[in-house]
This record gives structure tokens, C-alpha cells and sequence, in this order.
């Protein structure tokens, strides 16, 4: 690890364990998503968003991002349809089964600290399309499961 990683990783395991505390959402996920998905912290911005999330009513700061999503061509009209300056460019020549992959640029969530979006993050994996996954997860601390539960309904990529 680079000394900047290993920092972050400090900032990190912080956040997850308040979370852990917090939300009963296990510091072992938020630890190696958070990691993943903002490159160890290298990504965040002043918004304190290391997980993606995208901007709600129930968040009131938000930033307008360029990223990528793998979109259907009913995903990529709808999300156009949003307006707000959201724009969507198909890549050609990138597909997998219906979903293209688009360079957009999309509203995400703003937090005032790590521990705020860290806290969200464990809340929503307990709820939606998670629930499900959690409450199996209550019942039998099954890591593995609880993961694979998540995942398939996590993140629009291949």
C-alpha cells in the first residue's frame, strides 16, 4: 500500500466501524467498497460520496459528476428524460447482451463528512432491493451470502 492509502485506509476503517456501530451494516463491507469504489478516497471530491451514491430528496447536497453507466436503451432515454443537465454519449462498439456502455454526467450525493455517507450507505443496504439479503443476513451472519445478495442488484456493469 502507498503511504496516501494507507491514510485513507485510516480514515476508512473509522467510518466503518462508527457505521457498524450506528447501523449494525458490517465495517468489513463499507472497509472494501469504499476502497473499491472511490480508489481509496482518491475520487471523493469535497462531497464525502465514496460509495456513488447518487443524489435524492433525502440528501440535500448533491454535485454534478461525469461517470459511465451500462444502460439498456430504455435506461438511457429515461435517465435523458431526467433533464437537470444530465447527459448521456454511447460509446460505440461497447455492448454487453442489451446494455450499452454511455459516458454521462449524473447528479450524486453530497455529505458533510465520511461518516455521514458511510452511515447512509449502511442504511441503504438494509433496505429495497436489500432487505431481503439483511434479513438473512440477521439471521445467520453469513458475509458471504449477505454480499452476493447485494450484488446482483448493486450496479448497472456487466
Amino acid at each position: 500500500m502507498t503511504p496516501l492509502q494507507t491514510q485513507n485506509l485510516n480514515k476508512i476503517v473509522s467510518a466503518a466501524v462508527l457505521c457498524e456501530t450506528a447501523t449494525g451494516c458490517p465495517a468489513e463491507i463499507s472497509i472494501a467498497q469504499a476502497a473499491l469504489e472511490s480508489g481509496w478516497l482518491s475520487t471523493i471530491s469535497g462531497a464525502n460520496n465514496c460509495f456513488g451514491i447518487k443524489s435524492n430528496s433525502s440528501i440535500p447536497g448533491r454535485e454534478l459528476v461525469s461517470t459511465s453507466e451500462w444502460f439498456t436503451d430504455a435506461e438511457a432515454a429515461h435517465f435523458l428524460k431526467l433533464g437537470d443537465s444530465r447527459t448521456a454519449e454511447c460509446v460505440p462498439n461497447r455492448q454487453s447482451g442489451s446494455r450499452k456502455f454511455y459516458r454521462v454526467r449524473d447528479w450524486f450525493a453530497a455529505f458533510p463528512t465520511l461518516a455521514d455517507c458511510f452511515n447512509f450507505h449502511g442504511l441503504l443496504l438494509q433496505r429495497g432491493c436489500y432487505q431481503p439479503s439483511w434479513q438473512q443476513y440477521q439471521k445467520d451472519k453469513d458475509l458471504v451470502a449477505y454480499v452476493k445478495g447485494m450484488a446482483v442488484h448493486y450496479a448497472t456493469a456487466p
